[in-house]
């Protein structure tokens, strides 16, 4: 597998990819407003790009904004979590996720739970 830097607008197709990953987050209208101030990354698999990622850095920390795509037979996060903490250039990696399975997965690869975030929305006004 190849992983390569890239950006949306030369990349556009990597972006639904993401957008499972952040359905979540009623913050978040468009995986398009994420791009500022982060980094998007393709996973190439036998020419043909089969998941992406973004990147942002806080202080000491690099933080794994959004990340999706699928190869049948194979754990992409058991391929990008370990090429991101090799290559990030921080001191941590964070990741936030609303997948409740997903820490399991990350348990494997070393990582514990630093916090749980709780959100309820308020203001019915939008």
């Amino acid at each position: 597998m190849i992983i390569r830097l890239t950006n949306g607008d030369e990349s556009p197709h990597l972006l639904p990819m993401l957008e499972k990953a952040v359905r979540h987050d009623p913050t978040v209208d468009d995986v398009r407003q994420l791009l500022p101030g982060c980094k998007l990354f393709a996973v190439e698999h036998d020419g043909a790009d089969v998941a992406a990622f973004l990147l942002r850095w806080e202080s000491s920390e690099c933080v794994i904004v959004a990340a999706g795509g699928s190869l049948p037979g194979v754990s992409l996060l058991d391929v990008i979590v370990p090429h991101i903490e090799r290559n990030c250039r921080a001191d941590f990696v964070r990741i936030h996720s609303a997948r409740p399975g997903i820490a399991r997965k990350l348990a494997r690869h070393g990582y514990g739970v630093a916090e749980v975030v709780y959100r309820k929305e308020v203001w019915h006004g939008r």
